[in-house]
């Protein structure tokens, strides 16, 4: 089947939990989210870093997503070696870290009194740029530049009208296009020449993109080889071969059929 489609289907919770990402969720760096030493870090890394809004956690709840149900059951205890513990870490290298509220039973109420019941802990994100990755950030404000800085209307319009890319799409392969843009002697005419044998053969986006990635490769220089020595040094060489070689004995075997080793 080559018409660039495929159907399947996903459990319920997975489909809410791809659509959360349009819905204020931010993406984790995967890579810094590992490297804490801390279990607790890392969790609050992810709590921390996806959810633009943080809610009251009831502290319990925390202590069940944490497996920490039979240890730490004093809130003093917990706050100490949990919580204070993470944000330590957090504090030292992620881009995104915290500072919290106690809160009373209600939620909203903050405990400031020494021997009041703590039962919520609210969250308030903070982030710290100096730990941000570069790469990311760049990626962000590429987000945020418009296309026409980086690429010509005609492109944009081309891409946007004969494959059907979106400003998004556009976005996600921007580097590829400018390199093209750069570097293809005439960007619109390899375009329009793909057009067609895309029409044709019901090529995708994917194709396209991988087929602009193959005319730059082609554009790359080959890597010359060293010429083979001819003349006379390759005469020099063979005479130092059979420097020491009784040449006619070895045809006078070769004639009498005797083996040579």
């Amino acid at each position: 089947d080559t018409r660039g489609r495929v159907e399947f289907k996903v459990h319920q919770e997975i489909y809410e939990a791809i659509f959360h990402f349009a819905k204020g969720y931010r993406k984790i760096e995967f890579a810094k989210m590992m490297s804490f030493e801390s279990t607790y870090a890392m969790r609050l890394y992810e709590i921390i870093s996806t959810e633009q809004k943080l809610h009251p956690y009831k502290i319990d709840t925390l202590r069940a997503m944490f497996k920490l149900e039979n240890k730490y059951k004093q809130n003093k205890d917990f706050f100490t070696y949990v919580i204070d513990t993470a944000k330590k870490e957090l504090d030292a290298h992620s881009p995104y870290t915290f500072t919290y509220k106690r809160l009373a039973g209600d939620g909203r109420t903050e405990v400031t009194k020494r021997g009041q019941k703590i039962e919520y802990i609210k969250f308030y994100p903070v982030y710290q740029d100096k730990h941000a990755s570069k790469k990311l950030e760049e990626t962000k404000l590429k987000k945020q530049v418009s296309l026409r800085f980086d690429l010509d209307v005609v492109v944009l319009n081309y891409l946007r009208e004969n494959f059907a890319f979106s400003d998004a799409g556009i976005k996600n392969n921007l580097d590829l296009f400018k390199d093209c843009q750069k570097n293809l002697p005439d960007f619109i005419l390899s375009l329009s020449k793909l057009k067609v044998k895309a029409d044709a053969g019901s090529k995708g986006q994917g194709w396209v993109i991988n087929a602009l990635r193959k005319q730059l490769k082609d554009l790359e220089p080959v890597e010359k080889k060293a010429p083979i020595k001819r003349g006379k040094q390759a005469v020099s060489s063979i005479e130092k071969v059979t420097d020491n070689v009784d040449v006619m004995g070895v045809l006078r075997d070769i004639t009498n059929k005797k083996t040579i080793i």
